[in-house]
């Protein structure tokens, strides 16, 4: 019996997704409050409350550039991708649920930033969202939705570099019991990785 399969256009998928971080990142925004400041405050007093917001920001920055990351590769995901299909609906859903809980731990973290036990809930929220691009990404590349000018390499190096941020992640949760500015540390570099030029290797073969 011959399995009919279904391709689906990945323009929706994309359009959602984005919509979807952009109210992610809404939403972080909105949880940092400008102090109250009265006319009765100087200025030390005024520079003091406004000092007050730095946890806020600093969470805020973290996750807006970690949600930046994932963004920046999503598009790159779906430019590799030629069509999607029923599963691939599903497991970007999957991203997306992890993803839009990434305000939680970020305003958690604001509060608590020297807990270990709020660089553990955010690591672990970060490693779920990582392992889903992972799995949405090793599934385009094992059901043939993946544009076949890009070469083997070039996918395997995507796939490593994703198992790699999920190691970092774990370990980034370990250290936070530590040191949460180790922690701190780790989550910056694993954000600057991606910030680092990748050559894309394609099958000249194909492409031409």
């Amino acid at each position: 019996m011959i399995k009919t399969v279904h391709y689906l256009s990945k323009e929706r998928i994309v359009a959602f997704s984005d919509g979807v971080i952009a109210i992610i990142i809404t939403l972080m925004i909105l949880d940092i409050h400008f102090p109250k400041i009265t006319n009765t405050l100087t200025g030390n007093e005024i520079w003091l409350e406004l000092s007050k917001m730095l946890p806020s920001i600093f969470a805020y920055m973290v996750s807006f550039y970690g949600l930046g990351v994932f963004w920046v590769n999503h598009h790159h995901f779906f430019f590799m991708v030629k069509h999607s299909d029923r599963n691939l609906l599903w497991l970007n859903l999957n991203l997306l649920f992890w993803l839009s809980l990434i305000p939680l731990p970020t305003s958690y973290l604001a509060e608590h930033y020297n807990s270990p036990i709020a660089t553990t809930l955010y690591g672990a929220i970060m490693f779920l969202c990582h392992t889903s691009f992972g799995l949405l990404f090793s599934y385009a590349s094992k059901n043939d939705l993946i544009v076949n000018k890009y070469s083997k390499k070039r996918i395997k190096q995507i796939i490593r570099m994703i198992i790699f941020s999920c190691i970092l992640w774990l370990i980034a949760i370990a250290v936070g019991y530590i040191s949460t500015y180790f922690s701190y540390g780790l989550t910056l570099l694993i954000a600057l990785l991606y910030f680092l030029p990748q050559n894309i290797e394609v099958d000249e073969e194909v492409a031409n």
